[in-house]
């Protein structure tokens, strides 16, 4: 008789199953991360040898009814059968979450579940039987292979290929997974590990571990190995979880469900309950805690059986030790005996009715004995005949001690969500929901922090992991963990830090969440399927009309966005302009996009833009970054370089500096290397270079201007175009002749002159001219020569009067001002930048615009015009803040701060100082470094604040001593040096070079006249009254005659002093009374303030007490207005017990 090589209880039959048909709409090729399980039978060839082909055959085709069951009841697919092998994945045509979970339980249950026929063959042939399977994880590309009749659906791909290693590799009778599995799965099953395994073809050994079997506690497999973080944002939730824990304690019942998207952290929610429940005494309630598992939802009451085993003793039959009360005991036995199947079984009503009493009354005895937590995790996986148990088993909350504690995904479709709607209607006074959203932003950040402990990522990672988690703490973890193993994220070298590296710029969908994503995906129709897709291609958000125009099914396209909001996957989010849709994750549109085929994905983008050229080529300027990324994308970088130049351009003129930079890195690649195939466009070259040197320098980032110039001048000298070399150094030349913090004057110098004589041999007139205006600003801000400034200045104007230069010399009028000023030529100063003014009005060059208000407020400040000074610093201010210009920022406030300061708003005026500080750092402006610190230690000398004056003097000659560029501010930091440190200055400081005249520079003025009048001390200390008074009297005229009236207050208060010395107190009092008048008329309390304490002393000696009385008023009224806007009640207090102060309200 021939041997019955049937397995005992006979699955569905080989030839019953099929791959999908060719006809079959949901087999088109994408790219999927699946798990492939390869399982080949050991020894095949030499036990074929010893059998007849047709009795090997006999056993190969009943082997298959043990091999191929398991993958099936998992999910999976079987792609092919190789005579002695079967090749399986898990992933496609549909994802599931735990994919590689079922994989590995298919494959030991392939293992297990074949004994018995290895021993009827061993019997009956005398064979040794065994197979030996081997898996792995990965990306390929999944769909039909083949050409015309011949074809099949099967994967294809390196991961293809290291399954079949492993399996090669293992032992018969083992599962062995790869190192891309195990990871996936660690917490979940007890493993060997095997080292590693040298794979052919591949340059790195790969890691490999056998199965032993599932652990029977498992850990979390989401998260990361080693970095658990508390639980954030989640504190009104677990308050109510807690509220029903003690509700319980207290012996009433009640309906608990969670519901929240996969992720938001509803079984850390049962975990954090649990611990507490664990944290009880004994008499505390008994916990039973079941979970839908996704490949068991057809398993009548599986979800339930999980709570009844919880139950009986691990043999599986009730013990009355195991349950002391007989009730309790019966009534198991009972359910027991229902639940077996076989021949007597009860089926049909009866059978329901007779479940149903015998749990109601288990439950009643359960919770009799002892309060009760019936947890029911995973519900949306649920099998639905425990669903519709636990809703005839939810009336025990009315009269009995059960918290029934559900969690669920929001699916309306699955039985889960009806159990929910029966709780609301039939148990209103029972039920609770908690409704779990997403963090916000602090939230996900603060989760960062405590998975990263001590981590310092650069902003930009972090955000783009905020970006892409969106408030899900489980994305949060994977997103984190995806970039740990990228090696994006590192721990520090000591150890005890993480810190990020390179690699997070592209960051793809990690493996987890891409299952995640696509086992949702997946359940819907092909054609709906591939209209999601389409519109991945567009982008996270994307028009109705670019999707009609690219959709391959426009008659269906309204009902398939239909059924994908209905499903939550996208959102309408606006009609007006025009129709316009969003992904409601983004992960799920890298999900979408990451299956398509790579050549297909070009062909899409190709097709969007397009579409987009057509439907929008009114507005293509706002279209062009679009335009830019599909061309890129569709492989087309002549096309995208187009677009990408006119993005740069448009982002740069809106002042989104970090996008007009990133879209100039893109034009720059294409062109580069354009440029170095074929003929440079040198015009274009220089566009794109300068044009990302400006908007780096906008945002502050000198250094990166530098290196995107020097990069320019290298790509010059390799294509040896000398047009691309001048235009590199010129840029550099300007940024050294400046006074940020990499000014370098000898290099300045080097390449001012270099790019002179180079743009001369060129016959570049365009090129000279910005050469000159470099000389230019050298000299003034280095070489302090003001005569060879305004020679290098005039010659650039003259040059810049051509046509087509007018915006050179506009920037060369605009920074001649400067030199116009130094050398008292105030007309010719202001006539400068008012046409340069206007030039950027006209232009809307907000960054020079920005710079020219602030120029001007400085010098309505030295005139004297105090309002109008605030408001163009504050409107250069504005300008600067809406285009994010830091520099800008930084100089308005360093610049207004000394006006309030002048005008006694204390508060206002050393507000702006401190906030300029840290702005000019940001942006690496070196004068406001200084200034500003220095302003603020006169400001608080002056205030009587000495501890605070003192700590930001020497603040001040720290930074000075680590910029050259501040040597141009030599005389005021030499003044303060002297004050604060008495630390004389040398025999050559500028005092001494001159002994006819005060040399009040414009320059100086930049720190307004209380610095100035320290310096004024310093040269006259050393002379006597008759010379001082004659230097005065020199000084006087010539600053009147300059305009610069806001000195004039502070040298008349010093000539009443040496007219006092002298002892001529009638012309010291005239002294004075004409330094009170010009005080009201500039509007300057400062100088006011110091004036009317000397005058009403004069005033009083002088026995005039009726003007001393008037005088006085006003001094009381003067004192009320700067004490008001000093808030601070220590600097309050200081300026009031001022001996200034004093003097004034002294009766």
């Amino acid at each position: 008789m021939e041997p019955d090589l049937t397995p005992e209880t006979s699955p569905e039959t080989a030839s019953s199953r099929e791959t999908p048909s060719r006809s079959s709409a949901g087999v088109a090729a994408e790219r999927r991360v699946v798990t492939v399980l390869f399982c080949d039978v050991t020894g095949s060839t030499s036990m074929a040898e010893q059998l007849d082909p047709e009795e090997w055959a006999e056993i190969m085709d009943a082997a298959y009814e043990y091999l191929i069951p398991p993958i099936r009841r998992y999910d999976g697919t079987v792609a092919r059968l190789m005579g002695d092998a079967v090749l399986a994945f898990f992933g496609a045509p549909s994802a599931h979450e735990d994919d590689p979970e079922r994989a590995i339980l298919a494959g030991l249950d392939i293992v297990a579940g074949l004994q018995p026929f290895r021993v009827r063959i061993l019997g009956d042939y005398g064979l040794d039987f065994n197979v030996r399977v081997g898996i792995n994880t990965g990306v390929v590309v999944v769909g039909e292979i083949g050409a015309g009749a011949a074809f099949e659906y099967t994967a294809m791909g390196d991961a293809v290929n290291l399954a079949a290693r492993m399996e090669q590799s293992a032992l018969p009778g083992t599962v062995q997974i790869s190192s891309y599995t195990y990871r996936l799965v660690a917490p979940l099953f007890e493993v060997e590990a095997l080292g590693k395994i040298e794979i052919k073809g591949k340059r790195e050994a790969v890691s490999a571990y056998r199965v032993i079997g599932r652990r029977e506690a498992h850990g979390r497999v989401r998260g990361l190995p080693g970095l658990q973080a508390p639980l954030i944002g989640r504190k009104d939730e677990l308050k109510k979880l807690r509220q029903a824990l003690e509700a319980l304690k207290q012996g009433r019942g009640s309906i608990v469900h969670l519901i929240g998207e996969a992720g938001l952290g509803k079984s850390r929610l049962i975990e954090e309950l649990h611990q507490e429940w664990l944290r009880m005494d004994g008499s505390g309630p008994a916990w039973l805690e079941g979970r839908g598992i996704p490949y068991d939802s057809t398993r009548a009451y599986g979800l339930f059986r999980q709570l009844l085993d919880q139950l009986l003793p691990t043999d599986g039959e009730p013990a009355s030790e195991a349950h002391p009360d007989g009730a309790v005991e019966s009534l198991l036995k009972v359910i027991t005996d229902l639940l077996k199947e076989g021949p007597g079984a009860l089926v049909g009503e009866g059978f329901r009715n007779r479940l149903y009493e015998s749990t109601l009354q288990l439950g009643r005895a359960l919770a009799a004995r002892n309060p009760m937590v019936a947890v029911f995790d995973d519900l949306h996986w649920a099998d639905p005949a425990s669903v519709d148990l636990i809703a005839h088993l939810y009336r025990l909350s009315d009269s009995s001690p059960i918290l029934y504690l559900c969690a669920c995904r929001p699916y309306r479709q699955s039985p889960a969500w009806a159990l929910k709607e029966t709780a609301e209607r039939d148990f209103p006074h029972r039920y609770v929901e908690v409704d779990l959203r997403p963090l916000d932003m602090d939230q996900s950040s603060a989760l960062i922090n405590s998975l990263l402990a001590a981590c310092d990522l650069p902003p930009e990672m972090r955000q783009r992991i905020l970006q892409k988690a969106e408030g899900n703490p489980f994305f949060v973890e994977e997103v984190v963990r995806a970039l740990i193993e990228r090696g994006a994220i590192v721990r520090a070298e000591t150890g005890d830090r993480w810190k990020g590296a390179n690699g997070a710029q592209d960051l793809s969908i990690p493996d987890t969440l891409q299952a995640l994503m696509l086992a949702r995906l997946d359940q819907l129709e092909w054609d709906v399927r591939r209209t999601l897709q389409l519109a991945s291609v567009i982008g996270r958000s994307f028009y109705y009309r670019v999707l009609q125009w690219i959709s391959e099914t426009q008659a269906t396209l309204d009902g398939h966005l239909n059924t994908l909001q209905r499903v939550d996957l996208i959102r309408e989010s606006a009609r007006m302009p025009e129709l316009e849709y969003v992904f409601r994750h983004e992960l799920t549109r890298d999900a979408a996009y990451q299956s398509i085929l790579r050549r297909q994905r070009r062909e899409y983008h190709r097709r969007v833009a397009e579409a987009i050229e057509t439907l929008y080529s009114d507005r293509l300027e706002t279209e062009a970054h679009r335009l830019a990324y599909h061309f890129h994308q569709a492989g087309e970088d002549q096309r995208a370089l187009i677009y990408y130049r006119l993005a740069g351009d448009e982002a740069a003129r809106l002042y989104a500096n970090a996008e007009a930079s990133d879209h100039y890195d893109q034009a720059i690649a294409i062109a580069s290397l354009a440029a170095r195939r074929c003929q440079a466009e040198v015009d274009l070259l220089i566009h794109l270079y300068t044009r990302r040197g400006r908007v780096l320098e906008v945002s502050g980032n000198v250094n990166g201007a530098l290196e995107n110039y020097r990069a320019l001048e290298a790509l010059g000298q390799e294509l040896g175009e000398p047009a691309l070399e001048l235009a590199a150094q010129l840029a550099q030349a300007t940024i050294y002749a400046t006074p940020t913090v990499q000014n370098n004057p000898t290099k300045a110098r080097q390449l001012a002159e270099s790019s002179l004589s180079l743009a001369r041999q060129l016959g570049d007139r365009r090129a000279e001219a910005k050469a000159l205006w470099n000389r230019m600003l050298l000299a003034v801000y280095f070489d302090h020569d003001i005569e060879g400034a305004l020679q290098s200045g005039e010659q650039a104007l003259q040059i810049a009067c051509q046509p087509g230069l007018e915006i050179e010399r506009s920037y060369i009028l605009h920074d001649i001002a400067r030199p116009y000023l130094e050398s008292g030529k105030m007309e010719l100063a202001w006539e400068a930048l008012k046409e340069s003014q206007a030039t950027w009005r006209e232009t809307s060059n907000l960054p020079m615009l920005t710079d020219n208000l602030i120029t001007m407020a400085q010098g309505l400040y030295l005139m004297g015009s105090l309002d109008r000074g605030v408001d163009a610093a504050l409107e250069g201010l504005h300008l600067s803040q809406q285009t994010s210009n830091l520099w800008g920022q930084a100089y308005a406030l360093g610049t207004v701060g000394p006006i309030y300061l002048e005008r006694g708003e204390i508060d206002q005026g050393i507000s702006a100082l401190l906030e300029s500080i840290p702005l000019a750092e940001k942006s690496s402006f070196a004068a406001p470094q200084v200034s500003s610190r220095m302003m603020l230690a006169w400001a608080y000398t002056n205030l009587g604040d000495m501890q605070r004056a003192d700590q930001y003097a020497r603040e001040t000659l720290a930074v000075a001593d680590r910029m050259e560029a501040l040597a141009y501010y030599k005389v005021a930091l030499e003044s303060m040096k002297e004050h604060f440190t008495g630390e004389r200055p040398p025999a050559s400081a500028p005092a001494s070079e001159d002994s006819d005249r005060l040399r009040i520079e414009w320059k100086d003025a930049y720190f307004g006249p209380m610095i100035i009048r320290f310096y004024h001390r310093l040269f006259l200390q050393d002379r006597s009254f008759e010379e001082a008074l004659t230097v005065l009297e020199h000084e006087i005229p010539q600053v009147l005659q300059a305009g610069v009236r806001l000195f004039l207050p502070d040298l008349l208060h010093l000539k009443h002093q040496v007219l006092i010395g002298l002892g001529r107190s009638p012309e010291a009092y005239q002294a004075l009374v004409e330094a009170f008048e010009l005080t009201n008329e500039i509007g300057s309390r400062r100088s006011q303030w110091l004036v009317l304490g000397d005058l009403i002393a004069l005033a009083r000696i002088q026995a005039d007490p009726g003007e001393a009385g008037r005088l006085q008023a006003v001094g009381i009224e003067l004192v009320d207005y700067i004490a008001g806007h000093i808030q601070e009640p220590g600097l309050r207090s200081s300026f009031l017990s001022h001996p200034t102060t004093q003097a004034i309200l002294k009766v």
